[in-house]
């Protein structure tokens, strides 16, 4: 009699093909995710790309660069003016004219500014695809613009790039600026915009009455110098330092007013040229505080960070690592 002939696959077989497939899915899946993720910051680094070529224009069409904070409206009624943040400032820039009049047109009455702040669309230049924390849905931001030195005594164009223009104790526009002549060391190894896991919607210039931020701490100096820029500290703790603290827990604080991302060892910036760089989470605190100052010697960086008469040394390529 003939054996009977075999129609399927023993049980050890089987186990066999399944322990082949998931060895090779162990396999693939981390490559398959590396490949997402290098896409992803390759698209983050086009954004900030973007965001750095609109400011050049900002910067061509106004003869200086945007403040973190303006007051934009009424040019005969300051009850009609209102702030503005930087991004909102080159809006324009990015051929968002359309949405920049209406941020600067509106009322100012309470109802009026709650519709402008509640309606305001997502625009995906400002959102990095590796955002793992926020309502993509809501007009987020992820990248921080380079305020220099914190706290608002520090406002000056060798200390960093964008700065608050208006007082609020004199209700009037501050007329500090920072122009391309203030770049004594050049704007080559000068900081335009990072990225922050903290940023805030990018219409706001801080948080109080008016503009709701649940992720940001108790009031600091006003809230000022802390939505939606970076900066830095005469001296560096755990936080300070890029991707310092817990990127995804901390809350939104003088001492994490500094860059963070989602990407691996690092962040994504800009520089004033226009140059888009991956710098590493590595560099000493020194080299981060004169990648923020244009000018070293007229800002308020200590000169043993930058003199080498006095024991600091001169930023190149050498002090950190690019991509």
């Amino acid at each position: 009699m003939a054996p009977k002939k075999r129609t399927g696959f023993t049980l050890v077989e089987m186990l066999v093909v399944i322990s082949i497939i998931g060895i090779l899915s162990s396999l693939l899946l981390p490559a398959v995710q590396a490949a997402r993720e290098s896409a992803r910051r390759t698209q983050c680094l086009n954004n900030l790309r973007q965001l750095a070529l609109a400011t050049d224009a900002f910067k061509d069409r106004k003869k200086r660069y945007p403040g973190y904070r303006e007051r934009i409206g009424s040019d005969v009624d300051a009850s009609k003016q209102k702030d503005a943040s930087w991004c909102v400032m080159i809006l324009p820039e990015l051929s968002e004219s359309a949405l920049y009049e209406q941020w600067r047109d509106s009322d100012t009455d309470a109802a009026s500014l709650a519709a402008l702040y509640n309606n305001m669309p997502r625009r995906n230049v400002f959102i990095c695809p590796s955002e793992a924390l926020k309502n993509r849905q809501d007009p987020v931001c992820s990248y921080v613009a380079n305020a220099g030195r914190t706290g608002t005594a520090g406002e000056k164009p060798a200390n960093g790039i964008f700065h608050n223009r208006y007082d609020d104790t004199l209700n009037e526009k501050i007329r500090i600026e920072t122009t391309i002549d203030d770049f004594k060391d050049g704007i080559t190894y000068t900081l335009v915009f990072a990225e922050n896991t903290q940023a805030q919607e990018y219409h706001l210039t801080r948080a109080h009455v008016g503009e709701p931020s649940p992720y940001v701490c108790a009031p600091e100096d006003g809230n000022l110098k802390l939505t939606n820029v970076f900066v830095w500290h005469d001296s560096q703790n755990d936080q300070r330092k890029i991707n310092g603290g817990n990127i995804f827990n901390d809350l939104l604080c003088s001492d994490t007013v500094r860059p963070s991302s989602f990407h691996f060892g690092g962040v994504n910036v800009t520089f004033a040229d226009g140059r888009t760089q991956f710098l590493v989470e590595t560099i000493s605190y020194d080299v981060y505080q004169m990648l923020l100052t244009p000018s070293d010697a007229a800002s308020d960086l200590d000169p043993s960070v930058y003199d080498p008469n006095s024991g600091g040394k001169r930023l190149d390529e050498q002090h950190f690592a690019p991509s």
